[in-house]
């Protein structure tokens, strides 16, 4: 077992940030053949923040959801950590077998003290308009995509962060959508609450070895 180092001594663990201006332009309607011919290909994707203290906070924001009520993030601040999904709206076949793919989860995450927030990047009314998708968390909208973006990531993309507002870890989809799955992202939470003193001190690098560093 890997000797449990200080807090003090955990090191930052991330790639160079996305430029804040880089959001990915996306065509809302994929060909199947295409995401397939994606499977297993070394396309645009990967972890774009990994490891403890990266230095990058969620900021606070508030935006509407599906039905236009505004959300504010900060009702979570203290309470809850929390899987945040940027993608590219319900039309888009990739992001929304996401959406479901976490929303199938969303109640075992609450269990472990987390939750899932969903950010598309598409109008109140084209959401509304759009392909049903039945999920148990909130549907926000950003047409902008200036929440990511203030974060310096493209969308999609998927972060984990504490209940303090700290990015513990971040993956950038591409245009390939190579989401992680979620147990990566249940094993990233687990770390994560790890972190509360009056549990333990989480080893690093984390056990599964597919949560390391470089």
């Amino acid at each position: 077992m890997a000797k449990m180092p200080f807090h003090a001594r955990r090191v930052e663990a991330r790639a160079n940030a996305p430029s804040l201006d880089r959001v990915a332009l996306h065509d809302p309607r994929p060909l199947a053949s295409t995401i397939e011919r994606a499977v297993g290909q070394d396309l645009e994707g990967g972890m774009a923040i990994r490891g403890p203290l990266s230095g990058r906070r969620l900021s606070v924001f508030k935006l509407p959801d599906s039905q236009g009520r505004v959300v504010d993030l900060w009702r979570y601040r203290q309470r809850l950590n929390l899987v945040l999904f940027f993608h590219h709206g319900v039309r888009c076949l990739a992001c929304r077998s996401m959406l479901r793919v976490l929303s199938e989860r969303a109640s075992a995450f609450r269990d472990d003290e987390a939750a899932v927030v969903s950010v598309g990047a598409e109008a109140v009314g084209m959401a509304r308009s759009g392909p049903a998708v039945d999920v148990a968390f909130p549907l926000l909208s950003d047409p902008s995509g200036e929440i990511a973006a203030r974060h310096g990531l493209e969308i999609p993309s998927i972060v984990v962060s504490d209940r303090y507002g700290d990015i513990w870890a971040a993956w950038s989809a591409g245009q390939a959508h190579r989401f992680p799955t979620v147990d990566e992202i249940g094993r990233w939470l687990d770390f994560v609450e790890l972190q509360c003193p009056e549990c333990c001190v989480a080893e690093w690098p984390p056990i599964p070895s597919d949560v390391t560093m470089d």
